[in-house]
């Protein structure tokens, strides 16, 4: 499963799209660190997120409202670029 779950703990440290997300991310972490200006930085960061999208991964945070969205709802592009 590819989707990037929010939260903290073993499930999802454990997720398969969120091992994937942070190997995505530590793969391009020194090239974010030399990155002279923001918005090469906001471009990394976006296409981060294109890369788990292009997988058909989404971006999920659990869902507290008791809607039948089977525990998940999808998180906007802001969100997960703050992830």
């Amino acid at each position: 499963d590819n989707d990037v779950l929010s939260g903290r703990g073993g499930l999802a440290n454990k997720h398969p799209g969120n091992l994937m997300f942070r190997r995505i991310v530590n793969e391009n972490k020194v090239l974010y660190q030399n990155c002279q200006k923001k918005t090469h930085k906001h471009f990394l960061a976006v296409s981060i997120i294109a890369a788990i999208e292009r997988q058909g991964g989404r971006f999920l945070k659990k869902d507290d409202t008791g809607s039948k969205t089977n525990g998940w709802i999808r998180i906007s592009r802001k969100e997960a670029f703050s992830k």
